[in-house]
């Protein structure tokens, strides 16, 4: 009941009508049942209490027994009309003996002979329960593969002239690393014209197959932000596996907050977010960033302290070195280069 709770919240904005469209399956497992009376365990005070020990035991006993939670859970499932989808695995009898902070070998072995015999009597449901979550239902999709990243909103143009920039690549290869622990963030920070965007196209050109998918926001107006949000939406929903959240969603709820619910919650966590031209004064970047921790982030902004709502690995992009800036002069000017020609 908690977790239903929980993904009522942000995190999930409608799980019980979504769970009717894609759900797989939603599992709880118990500790075991214990022996005390049904009716107790629902009541604040039990009758036939004879002394303060006998309340403490019956409060400890009504702490540590879920059945009657398990039991509301079920019916809310059943009045969605998706009871097949919920399974309750826990030891109905055998266990009453054993406490919790028991765990001598005689007694995980009499766990384990009374857990063994409890999913052989329950085989059938346990089977069905096991079909639902099976890996083949968690298979990725050509279009969300390893090998080929989701590109879920229209990248700049990249330019035909790109020299130089290793040691940047280099620090955004380690900094973005998708296979990294936590959320990885990069602020590409330079004045205006020094290759910053061109800089993370070329990141995702030698680094795209490590991504699942690739979110690039136009953010140098919130009208051009606002139109790359909804071309990401629109293409999740046609081409993203089944996932949480799914596209349902209450209505009235904005595209930003959409878009980051489903990177926070999604399980394709290799994903790589970039917020481009991120120069607004008045600081809209955290609204797309969103709360986690996993993916990859990366920034492009004049402002050397774009990022307020986190804090990212700082790659400043300045000049050229002299021989690349030899070699694009030579490539836009059409001629060879070197020393002979006077440069």
């Amino acid at each position: 009941m908690a977790a239903i709770q929980e993904l009522e919240s942000i995190e999930w904005l409608s799980p019980m009508q979504d769970a009717i469209s894609g759900v797989d399956c939603f599992v709880s497992v118990g500790t075991g049942q214990h022996s005390f009376n049904q009716a107790e365990s629902s009541s604040i005070v039990p009758e036939g209490l004879k002394s303060a020990q006998d309340a403490i035991r019956r409060c400890v006993q009504i702490s540590m027994n879920c059945h009657y939670v398990h039991q509301e859970v079920e019916r809310l499932f059943s009045r969605a009309q998706i009871a097949d989808r919920y399974y309750r695995l826990d030891v109905d009898r055998g266990l009453e003996s054993v406490k919790m902070n028991e765990s001598d070998g005689d007694t995980l072995q009499h766990i384990s002979a009374v857990t063994k015999a409890y999913l052989q009597r329950h085989r059938d449901a346990v089977a069905q329960c096991a079909r639902l979550i099976s890996p083949k239902s968690r298979d990725v999709p050509s279009k969300l593969n390893p090998w080929t990243a989701l590109i879920c909103s229209s990248l700049p143009e990249a330019t035909a002239s790109f020299y130089g920039r290793g040691d940047e690549l280099a620090e955004l290869r380690e900094a973005l690393d998708p296979a990294g622990p936590g959320r990885k963030s990069v602020l590409l920070c330079g004045m205006g014209g020094s290759g910053k965007t061109q800089l993370a196209l070329r990141h995702i050109q030698e680094e795209e197959s490590r991504y699942s998918a690739i979110i690039w926001i136009q953010a140098s107006t919130e009208t051009d932000a606002t139109y790359s949000i909804s071309e990401a939406l629109s293409t999740i929903a046609s081409d993203w596996p089944r996932d949480l959240p799914l596209t349902q969603s209450r209505a009235g709820t904005p595209d930003t907050l959409q878009l980051t619910s489903r990177l926070r919650s999604t399980r394709y966590q290799n994903w790589l977010l970039v917020v481009d031209s991120a120069d607004d004064p008045n600081d809209f970047l955290h609204e797309y960033i969103p709360d986690c921790r996993h993916g990859s982030v990366l920034v492009t902004s004049t402002r050397h302290r774009a990022c307020k709502a986190f804090k990212p690995t700082r790659v400043p992009v300045e000049g050229l070195d002299l021989e690349s800036a030899r070699a694009l002069l030579a490539s836009v000017s059409g001629r060879n280069g070197g020393e002979d020609e006077g440069m």
